[in-house]
Order: structure tokens, then C-alpha cells, then sequence
């Protein structure tokens, strides 16, 4: 799905149909820039996918699932909502909304059966972050001195999806070897 894109939204949505008990959104578009330096137009189109877009893809969902009376939306967020580097300003405040959104979605569908959780992953060993944590060895301000990995992030969203975690509503998890606890 091309977030931003309402065609490609709704062609997802027709292929889904009436069949969706869960969903896991892990999207989020990559645009780090100074707040100062950045583009006014990258920004508007940043938010424009990656907060805009993400309300109607929630909105589209949640309707799906209250004809069930029955979901769960997990939303993979990052430490950065807390704890951002520079130049991170526009992701961390992209996150922070997506949160937002995410949590009043379990506030307001709860009682008719749908749920959200936020998942803030820290470091993670992949991807483009591998590179920055060689770059910048940032690893030696997590209390457990390594990175989450994929496999432990599949592992948690998987937990998350299940019966055991049908209690946990409207809310954020941690997963960052403790990174944003201290200071």
C-alpha cells in the first residue's frame, strides 16, 4: 500500500473485504531533517502519509472491525516518540500523533470489542539503524548494551495479538533494554 494514496487504500481495503481481526501497522515514512532546514513541502507530505493517511487507514479498519464487534490494532512505534536524536524532530512527532491516534481508537472502540497497543521499539539490529548504531556506538547508554532483535520484536507483536494480551488497551510498551528509563 503507497500511504498517502486514498486508491491504494480503498484497493486493500476491497481485497480485505469483511475479514480482518487484526491488524499490525508498522509503516512509517523515513524524512529526518532539522527542523529549521526542513522543506516545507516534505514536511506537509510527511505528515500528510504518515499521520493523515494512518487516520483514515484506522478508520477504514475500525469500521471493518465493529461490524464483528471483535479487533486488535497494533501500531509499532519508536523510542524516538520519547526520546528522539537530532533531526528527528518530524518522525517523532509523526509517531507521537500515530500514538495518539492509536490510543484513543482503544478508548473509543474498547467497549464494542476492538483494542489498540503501541509497541516502542528502542535500537533495533537492522536495517538502516545497524549502521547508525556502529556509527554512533549508542549502544552503550542501554542498561542491557545491545540492540532489541527482529525476532524479539515478531515474538512480542505476537504476544500482543493473542488472548493473553486481550486486557491491554490504549496503551504503550517499552521494548528498549531500558534505554529511555534513565537519563
Amino acid at each position: 500500500m503507497k500511504f498517502g494514496d486514498r486508491h491504494s487504500l480503498n484497493t486493500l481495503f476491497a481485497r480485505i473485504g469483511d475479514d480482518l481481526d487484526f491488524m499490525v501497522d508498522c509503516a512509517q515514512g523515513n524524512y529526518e531533517s532539522l527542523i529549521a532546514q526542513a522543506d516545507e513541502e516534505e514536511v506537509y507530505c510527511y505528515f500528510t502519509e504518515n499521520i493523515s493517511f494512518r487516520a483514515a487507514v484506522l478508520k477504514t479498519a475500525g469500521r471493518i472491525m465493529l461490524k464483528k464487534r471483535k479487533g486488535r490494532l497494533v501500531f509499532i512505534s519508536s523510542t524516538a516518540a520519547a526520546r528522539p536524536n537530532p533531526g528527528q524532530g518530524f518522525y517523532a512527532a509523526a509517531k507521537l500523533a500515530s500514538e495518539a491516534l492509536y490510543r484513543n481508537m482503544g478508548l473509543e472502540l474498547g467497549g464494542r470489542g476492538i483494542t489498540t497497543i503501541i509497541l516502542r521499539p528502542g535500537y533495533v539490529n537492522a536495517g538502516r539503524g545497524r549502521a547508525y548504531m556502529e556509527e554512533k556506538n549508542v549502544l552503550e547508554a542501554v542498561p542491557i548494551k545491545r540492540a532489541v532483535t527482529k525476532e524479539e520484536i515478531a515474538e512480542t507483536v505476537l504476544f500482543l495479538l493473542s488472548e493473553s494480551a486481550a486486557g491491554m488497551n490504549a496503551t504503550v510498551i517499552t521494548m528498549d533494554g531500558g534505554l529511555t528509563y534513565g537519563k
